[in-house]
């Protein structure tokens, strides 16, 4: 396997053919924002490849593997074009982030010396809203396909494959968490999470999504003005998670989402690099106090999701610095993918943890919904017999009344003219029926109105009855 870092570069002019003769010796990597400040558009590289220590056979496969050639890249072996992995013209391609392997069958290869030209497209730091996606070109290797293969799938794999994964994972995830807070205003952190999380996934797509029908200047704009959104979502998620709502912020966040690209498109191309560091700066000293509050109120509260919450958020802070370190000071791409992926595992990690506190939430309120219902299937019950129990109350209540009534109308009435019959009658045979028959009326109206007494209360009235009752029965005897 050959490591080739030695090259010659020249600038393109636009239309015509590179001119080796004005060509300069760089050592690969070539990062444009070290040794070509302000380059902008298409760099050629030459490499001399020295041919394979085994003599090539026609089936013989080797392969070119090109870890970084932002962001698109032709090659020609030979005066040969073999590889071309897009668009030159605006929309042009972006690949800055996907690592190539190009097949070089043994036949093109010459016994001599061979000579790869690397046309690369690129662009300035300045015009850039991030360092990642500055013009560029690795160091390439040359070997055996197999060999070259299998560096390039491990590589693609933690590039490419792992962020399309995790893209598609948190868009699922977080739509899903958007709907449960948008509905559920109680738990409203969950529509800010879940937002955070699509939002991420969009700055994941950028790894993998090389060809957009939109212009470069475009595309950073919209990568710079997300980071606005996605720091307004973070924020509130955790001022919400820590239930606090404060009315300015709702008023603030918003406007400086809307004042964010309007101020990267008033300090134009050249200095959009400059005001979207000035603005990472400030966003970041946002989320920092944001996070702080959410500690100290956790921790104040006693709160068990502190140490998951502060690990997490240590964590997060920790892959941010490294990926922005392995931009600054070109560290290992390893580095890279591990602080692009980290952020996303947490995301979704976090993610599963309120979903299990939402769904527990959840149970507990169905369960006290379900004793709630049983207790007012209860009261309702009651209630209904204590209307039973009031009707027929109300009923008895309204036959007393009746039998008082018609009680007091045979005493006042018949009562006072059988009482005129006995004391005017000169007969005494009448004078008696009518006595009798005052008495008759008397224990009438008496078991009409009477109440429910005592055995001996009720023998005293019936021993006074009787008494009273005996001289007029002997009258009638002697009669």
């Amino acid at each position: 396997m050959q490591w080739l870092t030695d090259a010659l570069v020249v600038t393109e002019a636009r239309g015509a053919s590179p001119v080796w003769r004005d060509a300069r010796p760089v050592t690969l990597p070539d990062d444009w924002a070290v040794n070509h400040p302000g380059q902008s558009g298409v760099l050629w590289y030459r490499i001399a490849l020295r041919p394979p220590k085994l003599s090539p056979s026609a089936d013989r496969l080797y392969g070119l593997y090109v870890e970084r050639a932002c962001s698109a890249l032709q090659l020609r072996l030979n005066g040969q074009l073999i590889h071309d992995s897009g668009s030159f013209e605006e929309p042009g391609s972006h690949h800055c982030h996907r690592p190539q392997l190009v097949p070089v069958p043994a036949a093109l290869l010459r016994a001599g010396s061979n000579t790869m030209d690397l046309r690369v497209r690129g662009y300035a730091l300045e015009e850039l809203s991030s360092r990642q996606r500055t013009g560029g070109l690795s160091a390439v290797e040359f070997g055996p396909y197999e060999l070259m293969a299998a560096h390039h799938a491990r590589h693609l794999l933690f590039a490419i494959r792992m962020p399309e994964v995790m893209s598609g994972a948190l868009v699922l995830m977080g739509s899903f968490m958007f709907v449960m807070g948008w509905f559920n205003r109680a738990q409203s952190y969950l529509a800010y999470f879940g937002a955070l999380m699509m939002g991420w996934s969009l700055q994941l797509a950028r790894l993998w999504a090389t060809d957009l029908p939109f212009d470069d200047r475009d595309i950073e704009l919209a990568l710079a003005s997300l980071t606005g959104l996605l720091t307004l979502a973070a924020v509130q998620f955790l001022m919400r998670y820590a239930d606090r709502r404060l009315h300015w912020l709702n008023l603030a966040l918003p406007a400086q989402c809307l004042l964010m690209p309007l101020s990267l498109l008033a300090a134009g191309t050249a200095r959009l690099y400059a005001m979207t560091e000035l603005w990472s700066a400030l966003l970041g000293a946002e989320l920092a106090i944001a996070a702080g509050y959410y500690l100290v109120q956790a921790w104040r509260q006693r709160s068990r999701q502190f140490w998951p919450m502060a690990g997490l958020l240590c964590l997060l802070g920790l892959s941010l610095g490294l990926g922005y370190g392995a931009q600054a000071f070109s560290l290992d791409a390893r580095i890279g993918y591990v602080a692009e992926l980290v952020p996303a595992l947490g995301f979704l990690a976090l993610g599963l943890r309120l979903v299990q506190q939402y769904g527990r939430a959840f149970q507990s309120v169905e369960q006290n919904r379900a004793e709630l219902a049983l207790r007012v299937r209860e009261a309702t019950a009651q209630i209904e017999l204590n209307f039973i129990q009031l009707s027929e109350l109300k009923v008895e209540q309204v036959t007393d009344r009746e039998r008082k009534r018609i009680a007091a109308d045979l005493h006042d009435d018949l009562g006072a003219k059988l009482l005129t019959i006995v004391h005017t009658s000169d007969n005494e045979r009448i004078s008696t029926l009518a006595r009798e028959a005052l008495e008759e009326m008397r224990l009438s109206v008496r078991g009409i109105t009477g109440k429910p007494v005592k055995l001996v209360d009720a023998m005293g009235d019936w021993r006074a009855e009787v008494a009273a009752a005996s001289p007029h029965l002997s009258v009638r005897n002697r009669c």
